[in-house]
């Protein structure tokens, strides 16, 4: 049943706005509002979000004159204002609307987040930064937050200030080896070799080998080893901005990423007319 579908989209986040779009617009014009009981709310909200992604604003319209009548003054329906100013792309006004918003509220996470995507798309990252920042010192546990500054850092070459950030996100999710790999390739990228390692290596204590396909997280962290050791194998001079020491056992160290990846690529490499080449490279024989 449609109702009950869009109401797991919700449930799971799942945007899917065509679909949502496509449902949403049919329930909404052969059903009276009455028989959704408490789902027309939520109903409303979510096929009019969807109407902006799909550039549908005549819907997106209607679907926010009745939540407005319904929730006068409701800071969630004028955040929703925002979103279709966004969409429409007069940024200079919806940015203003989230900030005055937050100079009334300054509690409201979901209009923080709008503020700095505006920001994002404006091209305007100094201010994101600042904005996601002054977020984070208020709501600490915002992990996805934390994770989108590390990627802003990332993407503006401030690799520094990215595991920084990430360095948080370990701390709010200690275990999740997905962000350790993160952390250890971001490392990599800024040229600390020796916590790229460490990180690459941390991430498989983190993971069981048995749960992991080929192409997954492991994979991805054996490779790491071996590249941070060709790297120093490669290098006269080797330094880490976080004074992390090399490991010891290099050698050792290296038969076993070349063996976890000769087993994790095994079958796919017996079929490869460039099996040898890759074998050669593992072993460091390129």
């Amino acid at each position: 049943m449609s109702v009950t579908l869009l109401r797991e989209y919700r449930n799971k986040s799942v945007r899917s706005p065509y679909e949502v779009l496509e449902k949403g617009r049919h329930l909404l014009e052969t059903r009276s509002p009455k028989s959704f009981g408490d789902d027309l709310w939520p109903l409303l909200e979510q096929v009019y979000v969807a109407a902006l992604d799909m550039g549908d604003f005549v819907l997106a319209g209607q679907c926010y004159e009745q939540l407005d009548a319904r929730f006068p003054n409701s800071p969630r329906v004028e955040m929703l204002q925002g979103m279709r100013l966004e969409a429409e792309g007069d940024l200079d006004t919806a940015r203003r609307l989230y900030e005055d918003m937050l100079t009334a509220d300054e509690s409201n996470v979901i209009v923080w987040k709008r503020l700095i995507a505006v920001y994002k798309q404006a091209g305007q990252i100094p201010r994101a930064i600042d904005s996601l920042t002054l977020m984070l010192d208020i709501f600490y546990n915002d992990l996805d937050g934390w994770l989108e500054l590390a990627g802003i850092y990332a993407s503006i070459y401030q690799y520094e200030h990215a595991l920084q950030s990430l360095s948080h996100a370990l701390l709010l999710a200690p275990q999740n080896p997905f962000y350790a790999l993160q952390f250890a390739e971001t490392a990599y990228t800024a040229g600390d070799i020796p916590l790229a390692v460490k990180m690459f290596l941390r991430v498989t204590e983190q993971v069981d080998e048995e749960e992991v396909e080929h192409g997954g997280v492991l994979t991805r962290a054996w490779m790491g080893v071996k590249q941070c050791i060709r790297r120093i194998q490669y290098s006269r001079h080797i330094t880490s901005a976080s004074n992390t020491p090399l490991p010891e056992h290099l050698n050792l160290l290296d038969v076993l990423a070349t063996e976890r990846l000769l087993s994790a690529y095994g079958e796919k490499l017996a079929s490869s007319t460039g099996k040898k080449e890759v074998v050669k490279w593992l072993e460091g024989r390129a």
